[in-house]
């Protein structure tokens, strides 16, 4: 593989930041010379005309909605005053939550897999998650692995409710919970939680 690095003037325009939509485009040039396997100013690559199209603004996107519940009783929620800590991609044809909590380096995360994008009531448990089209709820202690459970786990459950699903802007609202044991036997329980018209990525 070879790489290059771009040099100083090089342009960028932006078309289009749509905060609505969280979508951005542009146009860019610049003149680029190798940089591996070796550095060699006499290797240049110039690009011209190129774009990029309705690419999606990920983690920390404008009005991105936000995930709330109590963690064994504690507030947990993404709202980080216009910075919402919540990762989304899809994955076996819905959608993969992720709420990072206040902090991405927060100790603990919540998230929430295989969301089906229609509205519905899914019961969750051991059993049943087993199947790729069913929702699954995880909580995860990056502190302390052991502490992680989810409704994988022998005896645990979870129910998600989808209540609206927006799929031309891409929206999400709803609500669930949990209770399960981590493998040191601790209960952890997910109460009050609720997904606030949450936009995932394209």
């Amino acid at each position: 593989d070879i790489i290059y690095e771009a040099l100083p003037g090089g342009t960028i325009n932006i078309t289009k930041f749509d905060t609505v939509n969280n979508l951005v485009s542009g146009a860019f040039e610049f003149t680029a010379t190798e940089s591996y396997p070796n550095t060699n100013p006499k290797m240049t690559a110039m690009i011209t005309s190129g774009y990029f199209k309705d690419m999606p603004i990920g983690e920390g996107a404008y009005g991105q909605g936000n995930i709330t519940a109590l963690l064994n009783g504690t507030p947990f929620n993404s709202d980080t005053a216009g910075l919402e800590m919540i990762y989304t991609h899809s994955s076996f044809g819905g959608i993969n939550l992720f709420d990072y909590g206040q902090d991405m380096n927060n100790d603990s995360f919540i998230s929430i897999q295989r969301i089906p994008l229609r509205t519905g009531t899914y019961e969750m448990d051991s059993s049943t998650t087993r199947k790729d089209s069913t929702p699954i709820i995880i909580f995860q202690n990056w502190g302390n692995l052991q502490r992680n459970a989810s409704t994988e786990s022998a005896g645990s459950s979870g129910t998600l409710t989808i209540t609206t699903c927006d799929l031309a802007h891409r929206r999400l609202s709803g609500t669930f919970q949990f209770s399960g044991l981590d493998s040191l036997g601790n209960t952890i329980t997910i109460s009050n939680g609720e997904i606030n018209n949450v936009q995932w990525e394209p």
